[in-house]
C-alpha cells in the first residue's frame, strides 16, 4: 500500500493599500512554475464594502522565468492581500511582484506598489 500526497503551498503578501479606498488597475508578476499558480487579491478589510479580485490562473512556464502584465477584475479595498497558491515547483520573484493602485474615484494615474515591500506596501 502506498500513499500519494500533493503538497499545496500558499504565499500571502503583506496587506497593501493607502488612505481611503483603493483600486488595483494592473498587476505585474515575475515568476516561474512547472504547474499553474492561482493568484487572488483578498480584501483584508472585508465587511466595509471592500472586495478583492477574482482568482487569476497564471500559466505554467516550464520552469522558465516569465513576466505577466494582468488586469484584475473589479475591486475596491482599503487593504489588499495577494495570495499565491500552487502545488508544484514555483517561484514568485518578490521584486517583480507589483500592483498598480490609485485612490477610489481618482482620475489620477495608477502608482506602482511592491506587493512584498517591507513598508507594508506603502512604498
Amino acid at each position: 500500500m502506498s500513499i500519494q500526497e500533493t503538497a499545496t503551498a500558499i504565499v500571502l503578501s503583506p496587506a497593501i493599500g493607502g488612505r481611503g479606498y483603493q483600486h488595483c488597475g494592473q498587476i505585474v508578476i515575475e515568476y516561474s512554475a512547472t504547474s499553474t499558480i492561482t493568484l487572488i487579491g483578498i480584501a483584508a478589510d472585508e465587511g466595509n464594502n471592500s472586495y478583492g479580485t477574482l482568482p487569476i490562473t497564471l500559466p505554467a512556464t516550464g520552469g522558465q522565468s516569465s513576466k505577466l502584465f494582468l488586469r484584475p477584475s473589479a475591486n475596491k479595498f482599503k487593504w489588499l492581500w495577494f495570495q499565491f497558491s500552487f502545488n508544484a515547483a514555483a517561484s514568485v520573484y518578490i521584486e517583480g511582484a507589483m500592483a498598480y493602485l490609485k485612490s477610489w474615484g481618482s482620475s489620477g494615474q495608477y502608482e506602482p506598489v511592491q506587493m512584498f515591500a517591507s513598508t507594508g506596501g506603502l512604498g
